[in-house]
């Protein structure tokens, strides 16, 4: 799938690079595409001793500098896209409240918490999270030196869960 084929609605995991080295691994987020390369994304940000939410609207994430690769995990229903987007808004919030030490949250577990919530409500169509997250890794890694090089366009994805 190629970054400019994106529709209004699909919902991705959003990896970016952290480093040169694939060790240091990713930062994790979820981001709805809204069209005309804006979207909205989901994520939390450590800063000093704990955790802080980074919730809303983004320009053109598509050629994000440090971006390494987004996976479409689910695309929200056209017809029901209002009522999914705002519970999708709902579920990504409910652990605003109460992030604690950075031991107790990784914007990867924060993002795979909100996916099984996703899984429960029917909305992220697969019976485990694992899945998604799996394929995040393996396409993440494939992708991490082309990403470091800044190579565009950035590669996208389609997890297993939409089929």
């Amino acid at each position: 799938m190629a970054i400019s084929d994106l529709l209004a609605g699909g919902l991705y995991i959003a990896l970016s690079i952290r480093g040169a080295d694939p060790a240091d691994a990713f930062h994790w987020k979820l981001w709805l595409y809204t069209g005309d390369g804006r979207g909205i994304q989901y994520h939390i940000r450590n800063i000093g001793s704990g955790w802080i939410t980074d919730h809303g609207p983004t320009k053109d994430e598509r050629n994000a500098l440090l971006l390494c690769c987004l996976v479409q995990i689910a695309t929200l229903d056209a017809t029901g896209g209002d009522d999914q987007r705002l519970e999708l808004d709902r579920l990504a919030r409910v652990d605003d409240g109460r992030l604690g030490p950075p031991q107790e949250w990784t914007c990867r577990t924060w993002v795979l918490a909100v996916l099984e919530r996703l899984r429960e409500k029917g909305i992220l169509r697969c019976t485990d999270v694992g899945a998604p997250e799996e394929e995040a890794f393996a396409f993440g890694y494939e992708h991490h030196e082309s990403a470091n090089a800044n190579t565009q366009p950035r590669p996208v994805e389609r997890s297993s869960c939409l089929a």
